[in-house]
């Protein structure tokens, strides 16, 4: 699919991103082939307008992770052949190269991804180093999201001893690390300061922290002795997350991420006025069918938000809302110019 000069994408809605991404899943699952996408679905491409503004929905994390998937599949590294073809354009727009997508998912281009088997418990015993450097090297990725570059592990040199090429080293963490959460080690409890860290993010976030919301030092400590995160759950008293109240978590944290250094808390019990301006903003949000510009809330209104909640984007954090990113925020200028509406009522 050539590349052409998209100047103005559209701009979609939250909603409309949901929609397409669940046609386009749908379509990865019915395993429609190539000429059918490009005779029907010929707009999805990344090279349309339309096709772009999906291809740029897509969180980094969520292609990687269609890589990943397709390799456990597989067994081995995917060819291009493998993946969806829409999938394949799209990773291979947001990488520039087919080989640049495979080294983000840990995965060597014409190298077949080999499952890595060992005896963990004899190698616990015998060489804790290796075992204490695949959970640096673990957690390292919790952190970055991707897999980590050889130069950014210090032990990648003794890890490479034991396992090989990097790609290898990879495989290893992540086996290690699943073998640890299948078969928790009887080691002695976190020291109370760690619990007490965890139970204070838990009161801060109200509810169970996502593993990769715990800073990175505190998990290695409590990691101490090779246990799982599921027993540094146990120990701590909190209970793991899963379905929606975990899909919710990874939200909250992607808008963290999003957010930089403005600082998203979720209120457990905000107050009467509080109350009031976040059903006025609800109301703003549901008539315009997405979040609002700054130019379209009337000056007292922001006012008000930023006294009661620090930001606007804190406020529509309450609402489980997230701003409009700045490249949306402009093409949506772009467009309401072109509609005659380029004075924004103040609401």
């Amino acid at each position: 699919m050539a590349r052409e000069k998209i100047k103005h994408p559209p701009y979609l809605t939250p909603q409309e991103v949901c929609y397409y991404q669940q046609v386009v899943e749908g379509l990865a699952k019915e395993g429609v082939s190539e000429a059918y996408l490009r005779q029907e679905y010929r707009d999805y491409a990344p090279d349309k307008p339309l096709g772009r503004t999906i291809c740029e929905s897509y969180p980094i994390q969520d292609l990687v992770a269609i890589l990943t998937e397709r390799a456990k599949e597989l067994g081995r590294t995917p060819t291009q052949q493998d993946i969806f073809p829409l999938y394949r354009a799209y990773l291979k727009r947001r990488f520039r190269t087919w080989p640049a997508a495979l080294r983000a998912a840990g995965l060597r281009h014409g190298v077949e991804k080999q499952a890595v088997t060992a005896d963990w418990m004899a190698m616990l015993t015998q060489q804790p180093e290796v075992g204490w450097a695949l959970l640096v090297l673990s957690e390292r990725w919790v952190t970055c999201g991707v897999p980590p570059l050889r130069r950014e592990i210090p032990e990648a040199e003794l890890l490479r001893t034991h396992f090989g090429a990097w790609n290898q080293v990879l495989m290893a963490a992540k086996t290690f690390d699943q073998w640890l959460e299948d078969h928790p080690l009887h080691v002695e409890p976190p020291e109370p300061e760690q619990i007490r860290e965890m139970e204070r993010l838990a009161g801060h976030l109200g509810r169970t922290p996502l593993r990769e919301e715990v800073p990175e030092p505190l998990r290695l400590t409590l990691r101490t002795g090779c246990r799982s995160w599921g027993s540094i759950l146990e120990a701590a008293g909190l209970t793991p997350l899963s379905g929606d109240e975990e899909a919710r978590a990874k939200w909250e944290y992607q808008q963290r991420i999003c957010a930089g250094s403005c600082v998203l808390t979720l209120i457990q019990a905000p107050t009467a006025k509080q109350s009031k301006l976040l059903a006025r903003l609800e109301e703003i949000c549901r008539r315009l069918g997405r979040s609002p510009l700054r130019d379209e809330l009337s000056p007292s209104l922001r006012n008000e938000l930023s006294e009661n909640f620090g930001s606007l984007r804190n406020a529509l954090f309450q609402l489980g809302r997230a701003p409009l990113t700045g490249s949306e925020a402009q093409r949506l200028r772009i467009k309401l110019r072109k509609s005659g509406s380029n004075k924004e009522s103040p609401t």
